[in-house]
């Protein structure tokens, strides 16, 4: 057995800066990217009864890239993410109230090849209640993430 079996390989990418969200709440963020400030602005957004929206603005002279790990709360009856005015993360539950749909982009085109025609219609989501999801981006400054909620 080699002596450095275990040991992590050199190629790994070295780690990035994270940024764990886990209340719905109103806050603010600061963290430093390779000397580069960073503020993130949380809201909660409360647009219609049973829908509740999680806001991520990015604040930064420059693009910086780092990780959000952002909880969906345990009580989510369904959740979807959308990274400015496009649709990121599918709902996990196909069941969305008409009013909510009204107020989101469009789903994002499906492949229209044959191969791909029994899941044209139900894409996978990684999204569900009391998991942590984690994007790992290069932000731009203005970039705008939010959790879309749907919540007893």
């Amino acid at each position: 057995m080699s002596a450095d079996a275990g040991a992590a390989p050199t190629s790994a990418r070295p780690a990035v800066p994270r940024l764990a969200i886990d209340a719905r709440c109103d806050a603010r963020h600061e963290l430093s990217v390779d000397g580069i400030p960073v503020t993130v602005v949380q809201r909660r957004l409360l647009p219609l009864p049973g829908y509740e929206v999680l806001e991520l603005e990015i604040l930064a002279p420059s693009e910086v890239r780092f990780a959000f790990d952002v909880t969906v709360p345990p009580e989510a009856r369904n959740a979807c993410m959308t990274l400015g005015d496009d649709s990121l993360l599918e709902w996990f539950d196909e069941s969305v109230p008409d009013a909510v749909a009204a107020i989101l982009p469009e789903r994002l085109p499906g492949c229209s090849c044959e191969a791909c025609a029994p899941t044209r219609e139900r894409r996978y989501s990684p999204l569900a209640p009391g998991r942590v999801q984690a994007l790992v981006f290069r932000w731009h400054p203005g970039d705008v993430l939010r959790m879309h909620l749907l919540v007893p």
